[in-house]
């Protein structure tokens, strides 16, 4: 195992590379830092004393980071005119949580438009919005596996309704097909805005990035093998910020074109996100877990 602060590049040549797109974050009492699964890290105490308590997410198997997805989709919500009530969550694992206990969490409080008693982030954000003395009518479809195309041509007839809000998330890779390529997702984009604005024109779409995973960068069979971890995050970011006719949704006044919100999960296309610590400056905190 390389020594992260006395590394041998010449037994780890790679390693220089890491570290280049290494991110660091220094915690101040009371401060905490999410690690994602999966993902190398390394703690180093900076005073004579430190006390740090971990909490594992992931002890009882609980699928993808669904908080770090909840506070991505706050900056949607907070954004929402506040006579918004109708929320719409369209997606796949990353949506529902598949295999943890969230999947079916609290399913009742929610409208699970496939009736598959599903609750999960749509359900965990309709509690939190609650305790926050706000109320949303929450409906989910979602398919394991699944793009949006799919569900543009499998399920859009459940979908074709006002809405005030809808959350849109593709699948990882854009396309499970051709890994990178953002043809579909376009196509499905578009349509789903057209679709959504012909019902309210006010409504507020969001398309919810993911990151990048390891599965497809680290093994010889992934799309993204031989190259930096970041490599994948870029290709999607690319692919979700096209130079086409779908404007973001700040210039739709403007553009007068259908329009989604470009939103990255925490940051940089799920690569990083930024702190401003206590003394003002930026601090960065990396990574992201596979998924699908």
């Amino acid at each position: 195992m390389v020594h992260v602060t006395a590394p041998d590049f010449d037994r780890f040549p790679r390693f220089a590379a890491a570290l280049e797109v290494a991110q660091t974050a220094e915690l101040l009492p009371g401060d905490a830092i999410f690690v994602p699964r999966d993902w190398y890290h390394h703690v180093e105490a900076i005073e004579r004393f430190n006390v740090l308590v971990n909490y594992w997410w992931d002890a009882a198997r609980v699928h993808h980071q669904l908080m770090l997805r909840l506070l991505a989709l706050a900056s949607l919500l907070l954004a929402a005119p506040a006579s918004a009530k109708s929320i719409l969550f369209v997606g796949n694992s990353f949506t529902f949580g598949a295999g943890s206990p969230v999947m079916t969490w609290n399913a009742k409080s929610v409208t699970d438009l496939n009736h598959d008693g599903v609750g999960g982030v749509p359900a965990l954000l309709k509690r939190f919005a609650t305790e926050s003395g706000l109320y949303f009518e929450v409906s989910l479809e979602t398919a394991a596996g699944q793009s949006l195309d799919w569900h543009w041509h499998n399920r859009r007839a459940l979908l074709d309704r006002s809405w005030d809000i809808v959350v849109l998330q593709e699948y990882s890779t854009l396309d499970p097909d051709r890994p990178g390529d953002p043809t579909r997702l376009l196509s499905a984009s578009r349509q789903f805005s057209t679709m959504f604005r012909g019902r309210n024109p006010k409504v507020k779409i969001g398309l919810v990035a993911t990151w990048s995973r390891p599965d497809q960068t680290f093994p010889s069979e992934g799309h993204w093998a031989g190259q930096p971890i970041e490599r994948m995050a870029l290709d999607i970011r690319r692919g979700r910020r096209p130079r086409t006719s779908i404007e973001r949704q700040d210039q739709l006044g403007h553009s007068g074109r259908p329009g989604i919100q470009l939103r990255d999960r925490i940051g940089d296309c799920g690569r990083q996100s930024l702190r401003r610590d206590r003394r003002g400056q930026d601090r960065s905190v990396g990574g992201r877990s596979l998924s699908r």
